[in-house]
């Protein structure tokens, strides 16, 4: 387990340190759609630091740290998952509005989405923290790994964090791919007979649309075996205890949604993989011109010594 999250960490570290480098330095890339990629990258980024108190709790078998660490873990963990979760719904609604609803875009200015990506990260602080001040608990649960919210302490926050924080985004995500998808197979027969221009932007188009469907699908298809060992375990009160192998693992690969992003990215989008080349490139060549100056001055420290 552990050498499995070393890798996915260093992978999420990495990856989405790269996407944010990339957003900085190219200012073709600072479009309001990929500020809503870039703010998504951060949220992953920072729970890929966030798996550090998951090494810790591996390799001592259990919690050490202290009890103030043990609700920062909680509180942390909670709010980046809902971040994430708001932010990819969003990401689905200003694709949903640059496909489908065209003329209603101006809702997604660059203005407008900063005030969104500010408060896709406010309200889920202030959400996550409630447990802190007696509505739900956080503590320290073997299966998970990790502190984090013990779901059946309140039934009310349990299910006002499903439906407020989890169904509803996810809803809003399911129904805009829908859409999205639905209106890029009509448009490959509109723009058939259409000029070379108007073909080239629609086969952008539907490339940057089928990047953010993808992040949405492989955000389901990596989160929902721990959303259903949670439910079951809700169901079953306090005292039940899933097999540890299964809650363990579905925590883990709850973790490979915050490394993936950047995969996604790097495949379908040409701009993305251009600055993650450009970034590798860069960095080989440093490696390369310090190799060239040390061996120079062994040479010269060589040459010295015989004289």
């Amino acid at each position: 387990m552990l050498t499995v999250l070393v890798v996915v960490a260093i992978t999420g570290v990495l990856g989405n340190s790269f996407t944010c480098i990339i957003f900085a330095q190219n200012k073709p890339l600072r479009t309001s759609g990929n500020y809503f990629i870039v703010s998504l990258a951060v949220a992953d980024l920072l729970q890929s630091f966030n798996m550090i108190f998951i090494f810790i709790s591996i390799i001592n078998d259990g919690w050490v740290l202290s009890e103030g660490l043990c609700q920062l873990c909680g509180w942390t963990n909670m709010s980046f998952i809902i971040t994430s979760v708001f932010t990819l719904a969003l990401i689905g609604a200003q694709r949903y509005f640059a496909v489908v609803r065209k003329t209603m875009i101006k809702l997604f200015s660059r203005r407008n989405s900063l005030y969104l990506i500010v408060f896709s990260w406010i309200y889920p602080a202030i959400f996550a923290i409630a447990p802190l001040f007696g509505w739900a608990k956080y503590e320290y649960r073997p299966g998970k790994l990790m502190c984090t919210l013990q779901f059946s302490e309140s039934i009310s926050y349990t299910l006002t964090l499903m439906i407020a924080g989890i169904f509803l985004p996810f809803a809003i995500m399911c129904y805009t791919s829908f859409k999205i998808i639905k209106e890029i197979r009509y448009s490959r027969i509109r723009i058939s007979n259409t000029s070379t221009a108007a073909q080239q932007r629609g086969r952008c188009e539907r490339r940057i649309s089928i990047m953010l469907t993808s992040i949405v699908i492989f955000f389901f298809i990596f989160y929902s075996p721990a959303s259903i060992v949670n439910l079951y375990q809700l169901g079953r009160g306090n005292d039940y205890t899933t097999p540890y192998r299964i809650d363990a693992w579905s925590v883990i690969m709850a973790m490979f949604n915050h490394a993936n992003n950047p995969i996604i990215y790097s495949i379908l989008n040409p701009n993305f993989r251009k600055g993650y080349r450009a970034i590798c490139v860069k960095e080989r060549r440093r490696q390369l011109s310090n190799a060239v100056a040390l061996q120079q001055l062994q040479q010269k420290q060589v040459e010295a010594m015989e004289s």
